[in-house]
């Protein structure tokens, strides 16, 4: 970034409530005229916009990894105008490459969208930081927040991430200049323990603000479980019974390999073509690999043989044929397996070239809807009372590896390390640390069932020599 030619926007807050309408290609890099203007002033906070002209000083980028960023979410005033100052904001996290995925990009205008909301609400001016802190907007939208996790003590971890963001937002309007009569927060630092990749400790620096709520820990994301093996036959049972070949083969994938939604439906076809046989076929995955991980971490999903033959045999059906006719990669190796009826990809790659060009963000929505449409209510008139979550998948996926290498544990045909290093291998975990919570979670599962069984054997003895059933 460069400070020299600074041009001047001015700069004021939305005229109402925002909403964001996404830009499906969005041009980083295109030539603009643009009239300089001389700053009369510093850019400070200002609650009377009518009797002073507010101008931002904006520094021009220099260079941008894409050209294009798809999908880009437009905060929109409510005549329809974009809002200046925040979308400049969205643009530079993502020239700067901070914070360049779109779903990042979007949950940083999603937060300013509902801070905005607030702050019009309370009648607050974002530039406005008086002397009475609760009137301050950081402080007023902490409040507000405060309040709804009160009643609503779940809400803890949306919250701080919103609040977080717009921190994020004034850093940067300080950064170029804003200075506010009173401070915005206080800030404090500290450390904490974290592992890296190869498993070593250490303590890393972080910055602290006394807008950060305080939540329950455990009221965050809802837990993994991996479904038993009734209920995993259950589960194949019942999409068996739905007929929809690609969510079934999609589920299968995940069920045998531990593969995340984004991998399953982000698997290229050509993955599949130098299979010739054995009882598994490794596939890479993540960076140049031919699907999306977490991360983009490079590791291979090993494919069941069997399944593999099935996948290709879809591949050669008149089904999968009208669908891939009906793509932008009809005629490329990087065709997609799992493919909708309109030929666009459930789930696109992070670096498929047309992402722009499909009507919505392929991320995965329709197969979830079709777990809450469909599979879900047809489980429960057959009579299954889980109710399925994809992730889910992955831990029951997990749980049988763990299952399986147990047994041959404690035969004694693999050691302790063993064990650890294919559990580990399997799931493309960081470090045997993360492998051994999975694997001490079974053995106390196993544990609690022998436990269980043997206290059940008693009631029953007791029941049947007091009332004498049989």
């Amino acid at each position: 970034m460069s400070n020299a030619g600074l041009i001047r926007i001015e700069n004021q807050p939305p005229t109402g409530k925002l909403s964001i309408k996404k830009i499906a290609k969005l041009k980083l890099l295109q030539a603009v005229d643009v009239e300089e203007r001389e700053l009369t002033r510093d850019l400070t906070s200002c609650s009377d916009s009518n009797t002073h002209e507010n101008l931002f000083p904006l520094i021009p980028m220099e260079s941008v990894e894409k050209q294009i960023f798809n999908h880009f979410p437009c905060l929109l005033q409510p005549d329809g105008s974009p809002w200046a100052l925040g979308n400049l904001y969205l643009l530079d996290l993502v020239a700067t490459g901070a914070t360049a995925s779109q779903a990042t990009v979007e949950k940083h205008a999603a937060a300013l969208k509902d801070f905005f909301c607030v702050m019009s609400d309370l009648g607050i001016n974002f530039l406005n930081f008086s002397l009475r802190k609760a009137k301050r907007p950081t402080y007023a939208y902490s409040d507000y927040y405060r309040d709804v996790v009160k009643e609503f003590p779940k809400e803890g971890q949306k919250a701080n991430a919103k609040i977080r963001k717009v921190i994020s937002f004034y850093r940067w309007l300080r950064h170029r200049g804003f200075v506010p009569e009173q401070a915005m927060w206080k800030e404090s630092t500290g450390y904490i323990r974290i592992k890296n990749k190869a498993g070593m400790s250490y303590d890393k620096k972080i910055t602290r603000t006394d807008l950060t709520l305080k939540v329950i820990k455990n009221l965050g994301p809802k837990a993994l479980r991996a479904y038993d093996e009734t209920e995993q036959k259950g589960l194949i049972d019942t999409l068996l019974q739905i007929d929809n070949t690609e969510m079934t083969l999609g589920f299968l994938l995940a069920l045998l390999t531990g593969a995340r939604l984004q991998t399953v439906f982000t698997i290229q076809a050509s993955a599949l073509d130098d299979y010739v046989d054995g009882d598994y076929h490794p596939v890479v995955v993540g960076e140049e690999g031919f699907a999306d991980s977490k991360f983009q971490k490079r590791f291979a999903v090993l494919i069941p043989g069997w399944l593999v033959v099935a996948l290709k045999t879809y591949l050669a059906s008149d089904r999968y044929a009208e669908r891939k006719a009906k793509s932008f990669y009809s005629n490329n190796d990087k065709t997609y397996i799992f493919l909708a009826k309109t030929g666009a990809p459930y789930y696109a790659k992070a670096d498929d070239s047309f992402a722009g060009d499909y009507r919505s963000q392929r991320l995965g929505k329709s197969i979830q809807a079709f777990i809450f449409q469909q599979l879900n209510p047809a489980l429960s008139h057959s009579g299954h009372t889980f109710k399925v979550r994809f992730h889910n998948l992955r831990a029951s996926f997990a749980e049988n590896v763990v299952t399986e290498n147990l047994e041959h544990l404690n035969a004694g045909r693999i050691t302790w390390a063993d064990l650890l290093n294919i559990v580990c291998e399997r799931l493309a975990h960081a470090s045997t640390e993360e492998t051994e919570n999975y694997v001490n979670s079974v053995r106390k599962k196993k544990i609690k069932a022998i436990a269980q069984n043997q206290f059940e054997a008693y009631l029953e003895s007791r029941i049947q020599n007091t009332w004498g059933a049989s």
